[in-house]
This record gives C-alpha cells, sequence and structure tokens, in this order.
C-alpha cells in the first residue's frame, strides 16, 4: 500500500509539472510573478532589433565581417566588448570602417574607427569596445552600427542603448544571438537581464520551427534570481541536419512579466552538397574547314551517382561532334574527357559561329562557341551559249561557284559599249539562287572588224573575260581570254 502511494504522488507531481508547463505555451501572455520595476511601473518595449552576429559562421562566398559578442542593447554608462574578424582569406589589404548614427554611442571613444586587416590577418579576432553615454533624458534610443569597405559586402547592425534611470523596468539582452547557423552546427548565446530586479523572473522562450533547438528543445524556461538578473546564463542554440536542401528560417519569442513580448528571426544555412558544377577546358576560339579540335570535359564536385552528360552542335552542318555521350562516375568525375570537333568542308564560302551545349539531369546547363575558317574561293563561271553570233546577237551564262554568305553581284562590263552592249550590267546572286547561272543577250552593231572585251567582276573572285572579234558586218565570233 505504501508503495502504491508513493507511485500515486510521483504521478501527481508529474501532472502539476505537465500542467503548469501547458498553461506557460499556451498563455504566454500571463506575468509570471515579477511586479514592474521602478517607481511608476513603466513598461518599456523590447529592442526593436536584436543584432546577428556571425559567430565564427560564414555565410557564404561574399567577403563580410563577422562580429562575436555584439550586444543587442547597451544600458547607458556601460559598455561592451566586441571581437571582429573577415569570413575568409583576402588577397591584399583591406581597410574595414566602423561608423555609428547616434552621438549617444562610441566605438573606442569616437563616432567612426578604421581597422586594417592584411593577408595574414584577415581572420585573426579584433577588439573593440562600444560604449553608451548617459544622458539627461529617460529615453533608450536606437543606434545603427555600419560597417564598409572596398569589395565588403555592407553590414550594418542595430543596438539598442537602454536608459539609466530608475524608472526604466528590466529588458533582455542577447549576447553573440546569431542570424544565421548552418545545418549541423551550435552557437552559444549569453542571456541576462539589463538591470537588477529585486524579486525572481521568469523568462521563456519559443522557437516555431524545429529547425533549431534550444539546448535541445523546442523551447526553454529561464530564471533570474532576485539580484543577480544581470549575471550573464549560457543557452545552446543548434541547427537541425535534415534531407532537404532548403534554408529555413526560425522565429524565437521572448515573454517575461514586465517585459513587452518580442521575437527574434535566425536562418538555418543548408548544409546539403551543391550539385556538381560541368566545366569546360581548351575550346578552340577557330577551326579551319576540314579540319579537327578538342575539348575537355568534367565536373568540379565529387559526386555520389553516375551522370550522362550529352553534347550537342547547334549545327552539325557545319560542326560536327564525337563523341557525344559521356559518363562520369564517382571514381572518374574529376578526369577530363575529350570531345573531337570537327569543321565540315563545304561548297559554300561562309564561315559559321556554332553554339555547343553541355547538359545533364539534375545539373546546370553549359554552352560555349566555335567559329569555322572556310577555305572556299569564289569563281565566275562563264558558258557560251553561241559561237556565232547570228545577226550580230548571242547570249552567254555566267555562275559562281560558291554560296555567298549575303547578296553578291557580279558586274558585267563592255570594252565598248556603243559597239558591244550587253542586257545587263550587273548580276545579283543570293545564298538561295547562288547554283543557278543567270544569262545575258550580247548585242554587237558595227560593221568595223574589230576586237572587243566583255568582263565579269566581283568581290574576292577572279576577273573573267570574254573576247569579241567582228570581222563581219552581221557575224561575230567570240572566245575566252
Amino acid at each position: 500500500m505504501k508503495g502504491y502511494i508513493k507511485k500515486q504522488k510521483r504521478w501527481i507531481l508529474k501532472l502539476i509539472v505537465l500542467l503548469t508547463i501547458t498553461q506557460l505555451l499556451q498563455c504566454p501572455t500571463v506575468k509570471y510573478n515579477n511586479p514592474p520595476d521602478g517607481a511608476n511601473g513603466i513598461l518599456m518595449q523590447l529592442l526593436d532589433t536584436i543584432m546577428a552576429t556571425l559567430a565564427g559562421v560564414n555565410t557564404g562566398n561574399e567577403l563580410r565581417v563577422v562580429l562575436i559578442g555584439n550586444p543587442s542593447a547597451i544600458t547607458e554608462g556601460q559598455s561592451a566588448t566586441v571581437q571582429m574578424k573577415l569570413s575568409k582569406a583576402i588577397p591584399s589589404d583591406l581597410t574595414v570602417t566602423l561608423s555609428l548614427d547616434n552621438p549617444i554611442m562610441k566605438i573606442d571613444g569616437a563616432d567612426k574607427k578604421e581597422f586594417a586587416f592584411t593577408p595574414d590577418n584577415a581572420t585573426v579576432e579584433q577588439s573593440f569596445t562600444l560604449a553608451a553615454l548617459a544622458d539627461g533624458n529617460s529615453i533608450s534610443e536606437t543606434v545603427n552600427l555600419k560597417i564598409t569597405g572596398v569589395g565588403l559586402t555592407e553590414q550594418s547592425f542595430s543596438i539598442s542603448t537602454i536608459d539609466n534611470t530608475s524608472e526604466i523596468v528590466q529588458t533582455v539582452i542577447f549576447t553573440g544571438l546569431p542570424a544565421t547557423i548552418t545545418e549541423g552546427q551550435t552557437s552559444i548565446v549569453q542571456v541576462k537581464l539589463a538591470k537588477e530586479i529585486t524579486s525572481a523572473l521568469t523568462v521563456v522562450l519559443i522557437l516555431d520551427n524545429s529547425a533549431i533547438t534550444v539546448d535541445g528543445s523546442s523551447f526553454k524556461i529561464m530564471n533570474f534570481p532576485a539580484e543577480t538578473g544581470t549575471v550573464d546564463q549560457t543557452i545552446l542554440l543548434t541547427a537541425v541536419s535534415d534531407t532537404n536542401s532548403i534554408s529555413e528560417t526560425v522565429n524565437m519569442k521572448v515573454s517575461a512579466t514586465g517585459v513587452t513580448d518580442k521575437t527574434f528571426s535566425i536562418s538555418t544555412i543548408d548544409n546539403t552538397a551543391p550539385p556538381p558544377v560541368i566545366t569546360v577546358s581548351n575550346v578552340p576560339a577557330t577551326i579551319a574547314e576540314g579540319q579537327t579540335g578538342t575539348v575537355g570535359i568534367k565536373l568540379s564536385g565529387a559526386v555520389t551517382e553516375t551522370f550522362i552528360l550529352t553534347v550537342t552542335s547547334g549545327n552539325a552542318s557545319a560542326i560536327t561532334v564525337s563523341p557525344s555521350i559521356l559518363t562520369f562516375t564517382p571514381a572518374n568525375f574529376s578526369v577530363d574527357q575529350t570531345v573531337t570537333l570537327t569543321a565540315v568542308q563545304d561548297a559554300n564560302a561562309v564561315s559559321d559561329s556554332v553554339a555547343f551545349d553541355i547538359t545533364a539531369s539534375g545539373l546546370n546547363k553549359v554552352n560555349f562557341t566555335v567559329d569555322t575558317v572556310d577555305d572556299d574561293v569564289m569563281s565566275i563561271s562563264i558558258a557560251k551559249i553561241f559561237r556565232v553570233l547570228n545577226g550580230g546577237i548571242g547570249s552567254i551564262s555566267i555562275g559562281i561557284s560558291n554560296q555567298p554568305i549575303s547578296d553578291y553581284v557580279v558586274t558585267l562590263t563592255s570594252s565598248n559599249p556603243s559597239a558591244l552592249s550587253i542586257s545587263s550590267t550587273s548580276l545579283t546572286f543570293t545564298p538561295s539562287n547562288y547554283n543557278q547561272s543567270q544569262v545575258v543577250t550580247v548585242n554587237c552593231t558595227t560593221p568595223t572588224a574589230m576586237l572587243y572585251e566583255l568582263t565579269a567582276s566581283a568581290n574576292g573572285a577572279n576577273p573573267q573575260v570574254v573576247k569579241y572579234f567582228a570581222f563581219l558586218p552581221w557575224s561575230v565570233v567570240f572566245s575566252e581570254s
């Protein structure tokens, strides 16, 4: 019977604890035991913005300043020492400028200060002191700390001053609260009250997303005893590793008697390995017709699966690809595979620009361009239709040897237009009709025996000359030069 009673007592005790926690979670606006501090019981809004420090976590490839121990608020007349370093190494010296937009706060006694970083000390912490000056009013103010530098991601952090007049109630201060935490990593945060309290105070922290935990849970109940509220207590924030590749935002709500509820946002940085990148090397700028060139293709990052890459020519009639299918596995992903590009020998006189695409499921498409160098030379051809011009009239047929890139004009010139006339002095060949000869009528009108010439010329082609000899009033024979 005694054992049964003890067991019942334990169950009752557990039920009481469970009901208490449930009440705190369901009714966060209920105030918890501590009366307002100060003569008039004035409530003060929690800080508008709690500054995020990276605490050594690199948020990406951009160069930025990492602050360690940056306070969300400083009580007037008090100061805080902050550590500063760069997020990654730098190739040359860099000057970082810190400036404040409100004289109520100073950096090492000034409104602005410059820090010198070199390639040797880029990730070595440098210290500076932020001091909140005491003034005659009873207002808590917000100061923006701006960080700038050439090539540096500009940052701005808000820090509040806490007025030290007796009417101001306690405020919860977080030191080292990060803006981001990489999945699988932790961040240590210090929590305290802005001023001493005369009776115990309970502060409740509640997270709205399981992507981050506080001391391994979704909530934390913190007790600050009387007269020790300004002593730091430590909490541990952990970003949970998950299977997705999404960075998430977690809101942490802070509630306490005498303090206005406040919510702070913290983001996770996903630690899923990025997909590999297709890389292409030794791409030739040009390939002459009938010649070949090669490119190297590989993946930039380690892979755990097989990737099939397809290389496609945008104009296979100008440049062909071999092989067009490449297979990369975890064993050969970093080894260049060679693809041969062949410039096709064609009949036109046009140099082509060919775009190539490399694609694979799950990877970003990569493209490159290669130009062909045409080796064909344009020439003019003349076909004689009549050997003898009956009555002084006959025809010739004129053509060109290759396809032009645009309209191509052949000019016809008579050595004596009044004696030897032609029906057209210019012929235009287009990329679509270049392979069709054009006919010109020749008319000899002189009865005098004489030698005449008809010249066909065009840009890039050797001129062609046809000679006509009149020996009878109405008959002319001709021959090519």
